[in-house]
């Protein structure tokens, strides 16, 4: 058993096309879309082949996005300018969409190789939008994002006729791919051979009962892992295949910890924990009525964002403003603490049943600021 850069070390020299393209393969272009292609790419160079350009952009990337996943993406890309498979792919479009206003995180990118055209969209960034753009798959039936992946897919299809279609996301780029073939063009939809929607939620309650979703299940592969939550959530018509990982808990979300045997998944079993708290979360959303969930969501990011503050989720979000932020709480209404209060003991609960799962010690901070304001 290997993950994705051990496989990309590995794979055989087979060409990629239509015929030969796996479930693994699948993997390593949604992982592409992380990368920010958009801040060194300009359109009218396109296409670009990957053995011409990877090399130099991955040491760019490097120097912009030094965090651990980002690290195991960009030595995927080089591997892939010397890898046979897949040194001739070319990137041929991408579509870069971002809206603090809107509360929009959107990014597609589109390759081709020999008669096969891979359109991939990203996943959650690092951004405050995009983490609060999540929330609104548990309140809107239609989020922004997933309307211009829909569009991306049917404008994508309509520039290369001749090429048949693969439509791949990891994490919420797993939802776009989802959505965006789901509620392609008719005649789009007949050129998709697969979409791979690697641990992301599913669709909301009407989209789910949609006869464009309950027709098109034959043509979706959808992963998870056993404890990472995500691809439980909302849901699914598709049934799910959980792959083993080398991570625990809820990191094994992340797609390079993945295990994998020749040029497939090594499968694992679902634990009854994560069902359980999955099945939890879903009920809670549902129970509330949209309008309830949007004040509340909106409630909490304010705090959270410190009203704006915090641009990078994972940068500028410390101790200080968690602390702060959980003081301003006390500023609210009477029902709008309890409401707020209440959904925030829910998901620190989910938080504590997630970290114990995978034997692991919830931060001092976070156990102290729990117990003073959600206890």
């Amino acid at each position: 058993m290997f993950n994705l850069l051990d496989y990309l070390k590995t794979c055989p020299n087979k060409k990629l096309d239509s015929k030969s393209f796996t479930e693994v393969d699948g993997l390593l272009f949604a992982e592409f879309s992380y990368l920010r292609f958009e801040n060194f790419l300009s359109k009218k160079n396109l296409p670009l082949k990957f053995k011409q350009i990877a090399n130099d952009l991955a040491l760019k990337f490097l120097n912009i996005d030094k965090m651990y996943r980002y690290e195991f993406i960009n030595l995927a890309l080089k591997y892939s300018t010397i890898t046979p498979r897949y040194m001739d792919t070319e990137i041929v479009n991408f579509k870069a969409s971002f809206s603090e206003k809107y509360i929009k995180q959107f990014f597609g990118i589109s390759f081709i190789i020999n008669d096969l055209l891979i359109i991939s969209f990203r996943g959650t960034d690092t951004t405050f939008v995009g983490w609060r753009e999540d929330i609104d798959f548990g309140i809107k039936d239609d989020v922004l994002c997933q309307k211009d992946a829909k569009k991306y897919v049917d404008a994508m299809a309509k520039a290369y006729p001749d090429k048949k279609i693969v439509v791949v996301g990891h994490s919420k780029g797993g939802n776009l791919a989802l959505y965006g073939s789901i509620f392609a063009e008719p005649e789009v939809r007949d050129r998709i051979l697969t979409t791979y929607n690697y641990d992301g939620p599913g669709m909301s309650l009407k989209n789910y009962n949609s006869t464009e979703y309950i027709t098109y299940v034959p043509k979706i592969k959808s992963y998870t892992t056993s404890e990472s939550l995500f691809g439980l959530l909302m849901y699914h018509q598709e049934d799910i295949i959980c792959v083993k990982s080398s991570n625990k808990g809820i990191l094994k979300h992340e797609a390079f910890s993945w295990q994998i045997e020749k040029n497939h998944f090594v499968k694992d079993k679902l634990s009854d924990k994560t069902v359980f708290i999955a099945t939890a979360l879903n009920n809670w959303m549902n129970a509330m009525t949209k309008k309830q969930k949007q004040e509340f969501f909106d409630t909490i990011f304010a705090i959270g964002s410190n009203n704006g503050q915090i641009k990078n989720f994972q940068a500028d979000l410390n101790a200080s403003r968690i602390f702060n932020g959980f003081k301003q709480i006390q500023s609210l209404s009477k029902p709008e603490r309890k409401a707020v209060l209440d959904g925030f003991s829910l998901l620190y609960d989910l938080y504590e049943a997630t970290v114990t799962s995978a034997n692991q010690k919830i931060p001092i901070l976070l156990k102290f600021v729990a117990k003073r304001f959600l206890k």
